[in-house]
């Protein structure tokens, strides 16, 4: 993740073409990804012990094991928190 991140940081900065606050916004949320992000999604990979199956012939939206509760709040803080702070 700190990877793609660098990257796609590096591949922004023809942002600057558009000002130094546009690009200043780019950085605050590469920041916010590989700083607040990641550590919200370790957390909550910790509380979901039930590992999500990724195949296509099994429908997983049916199987209550796979997505539950714990899933759907740990996705929350990666939504609500940049919305807030934006």
């Amino acid at each position: 993740m700190f990877s793609f991140v660098i990257i796609s940081l590096i591949f922004s900065t023809f942002y600057l073409i558009f000002g130094r606050k546009i690009y200043l916004y780019v950085l605050a949320g590469a920041i916010y990804n590989l700083g607040v992000r990641s550590l919200i999604k370790l957390y909550s990979g910790a509380y979901c012990s039930v590992p999500i199956k990724l195949n296509f012939k099994a429908n997983t939206l049916a199987n209550n094991k796979s997505c539950g509760l714990i899933h759907i709040l740990s996705t929350l803080p990666k939504l609500g928190l940049p919305l807030l702070i934006f």
